[in-house]
């Protein structure tokens, strides 16, 4: 599947405000790719511009609802790894902040992450 050529950095999906467009070596290849970052506080998110995710955040068919206040919830999911993370902004905007993050254990650290049961 093609990427979609978008003009200008993404809007970050959990805050609605710009990404950052970044260059960074692969730690696993170690070619030089870019990526978009949201680095604000409550969102802490990075994605590959050729993820074919990218962009694609709005379009989930059964978005996650909040457990507190039952409002749909803001997705980011990256689709080259699997990880996934939802945060309320009703919540958010009355300081609470209500998040789901979800990601594959096997792409984590052995030396930090816990083994499923």
């Amino acid at each position: 599947m093609p990427n979609i050529i978008m003009p200008g950095e993404p809007f970050c999906p959990l805050c609605k405000k710009r990404m950052k467009g970044i260059q960074a070596k692969s730690k696993t290849t170690g070619v030089i790719e870019r990526l978009y970052v949201c680095t604000r506080p409550n969102c802490m998110i990075s994605i590959n511009e050729l993820d074919p995710a990218l962009g694609q955040w709005e379009k989930m068919k059964d978005p996650p609802k909040c457990t507190r206040c039952h409002t749909v919830m803001r997705v980011f999911f990256r689709a080259i790894d699997g990880y996934f993370k939802a945060q309320c902004p009703e919540c958010l905007k009355h300081g609470k902040l209500t998040q789901v993050v979800r990601e594959n254990v096997p792409h984590n650290d052995p030396n930090w992450s816990v083994e499923p049961e």
